[in-house]
């Protein structure tokens, strides 16, 4: 059985939760560090209820969405996963947009 699988990784930052920080090193050169806010990852899925049931096992619990409307958003401690049926084009591989098959 092959089982292809698209997976668009989309990493977005949430809110404005930022912060530069500009401090004295040993040599007196000042260094930039920049704090970022939450993280999530955005996911184009094939099966919303499967995908949902996959990431249930790992722990994951659903905060927002509608699976009726093919989205749903799921969280395990600070980690965020959207997961989004049919509402990305759908880009072709290399080998098929080229006539290839694999």
């Amino acid at each position: 059985m092959r089982v292809s699988v698209v997976v668009l990784v989309v990493v977005v930052a949430f809110g404005m939760g930022y912060e530069l920080r500009a401090r004295e090193s040993g040599r007196g050169k000042k260094e930039t560090k920049m704090k970022l806010g939450a993280f999530s990852v955005s996911l184009a899925v094939k099966d919303i209820r499967a995908s949902k049931a996959f990431y249930e096992k790992l722990g994951f619990g659903a905060v927002h969405g509608d699976l009726e409307q093919n989205w749903i958003i799921l969280q395990n401690g600070t980690t965020t996963i959207g997961l989004f049926q049919g509402m990305f084009p759908r880009t072709p591989s290399p080998s098929t947009r080229d006539g290839l098959t694999r």
